[in-house]
């Protein structure tokens, strides 16, 4: 938006410049900063209104903040794994709950998602597969899904869950298909060792 032909609302002559800043909030026991902020600056009085749409990026902004420094999904991530399972709002909403608006509101960040929800939105990204088991679970028509139940890649949005702060533990531990492997061989070894032994009798 231009602010050269908008009048400073505080003296009602000034043209307003817009201008970038930065900024610390405290956040759960903690300080966030936020780059990027934006506002005007008034060239006759000095005045530093912040206007309503730049407002809305600044809430944006901050929010974004928090969840990156609690290490949750920031709403562009979001968006780009709705997108990735061609996933309308509405229909991203009633797949994964949060209620009816809910997606847009996490990528507006008017809404910081719980961590139940990240934690859920993590797992399918992390396993693209499953999104078909939600689908079921949710009534949804398969007919449509563009991801294979045999399609272990992740969404790829640019982060993995082991950049995610609150799940370094995720590296110590094999994902559910190498486990599903393991069980097979193992199962399978049980049983040359039953033939074995019957043989032998």
């Amino acid at each position: 938006m231009k602010t050269e032909n908008i009048t400073c609302p505080v003296c009602e002559t000034g043209g307003l410049v817009k201008v970038i800043f930065s900024d610390d909030f405290p956040y759960n026991n903690k300080t966030v900063h936020v780059d990027n902020l934006e506002g005007c600056v008034c060239k006759s009085c000095g005045a530093d209104p912040i206007l309503k749409d730049q407002i809305k990026r600044n809430h944006q902004r901050i929010a974004d903040a928090k969840r990156a420094s609690d290490g949750m999904l920031i709403g562009q991530e979001i968006k780009k794994i709705r997108e990735y399972f061609k996933l309308t709002q509405r229909a991203a909403a009633k797949l994964f709950g949060g209620g009816a608006n809910a997606f847009s509101k996490y990528e507006r960040g008017d809404v910081i998602q719980s961590e139940s929800m990240d934690s859920l939105m993590w797992l399918i990204m992390e396993h693209s597969y499953l999104i078909n088991d939600l689908k079921l679970r949710k009534g949804f028509d398969l007919a449509d899904s563009t991801i294979s139940v045999c399609d272990h890649t992740r969404a790829p949005i640019g982060r993995c869950a082991t950049d995610n702060p609150r799940l370094k533990i995720h590296k110590m531990r094999p994902s559910v298909y190498e486990c599903v492997i393991k069980d097979a061989k193992f199962a399978s070894n049980i049983e040359i060792d039953n033939e074995k032994e019957s043989a032998a009798a």
